[in-house]
């Protein structure tokens, strides 16, 4: 059964502290200095949620594979979310801060930012979708496996009653003549 995978969405949360740690950290070492320093507080929040739903997609990834549902949800649209969710959490920052949308998008901490987003977001595809095939071999494997276990009962095919093919229409009535009790 094939069914929806949205649940992978659950990556999202996770893959934006990433990048956002990732971009800003890369930035911080090239020596370009955010603009709204110290206004990262609530990335500790988010971690405690983000790790969990993280745990819970790969987790879901792996009961994916074994039932032969659908992988994984692609890169483009779990880049898409992390970017999107990226770029609104820094123009809001930054527009706190007094910045606008264009100094915000020139800042070179934004900009890494956006790109370890992809970056990251491509690495949890990369193990929610090993974690998919795994599952799915193991699940083969044990398929096979199982089949080969239960060898061809052929006695069951000798006592079995014969089926009829057709069956008369009359038979098919409740109504008919009384039985007799003594034959």
């Amino acid at each position: 059964m094939r069914t929806l995978r949205w649940w992978s969405l659950l990556l999202v949360p996770g893959g934006f502290v990433a990048g956002h740690e990732l971009g800003y950290q890369t930035a911080a070492a090239i020596g370009a200095t955010p603009v709204p320093a110290g206004a990262h507080g609530y990335l500790d929040a988010v971690l405690l949620v983000a790790a969990p739903f993280a745990f819970a997609a790969v987790a879901r990834s792996l009961l994916a594979g074994y039932r032969d549902e659908l992988p994984p949800v692609r890169w483009s649209t779990l880049a898409g979310a992390q970017v999107a969710l990226f770029l609104a959490v820094e123009l809001a920052e930054h527009a706190a801060a007094g910045l606008s949308p264009a100094g915000t998008l020139t800042e070179p901490a934004v900009l890494l930012g956006l790109l370890a987003q992809l970056v990251v977001a491509a690495l949890l595809v990369l193990v929610t979708r090993s974690t998919h095939e795994v599952a799915t071999a193991m699940a083969a494997a044990r398929r096979r496996r199982l089949h080969l276990r239960s060898p061809a009962r052929p006695w069951l095919m000798a006592h079995a009653a014969p089926v009829a093919a057709a069956v008369p229409v009359s038979s098919l009535s409740r109504r008919g003549p009384p039985v007799s009790p003594v034959h």
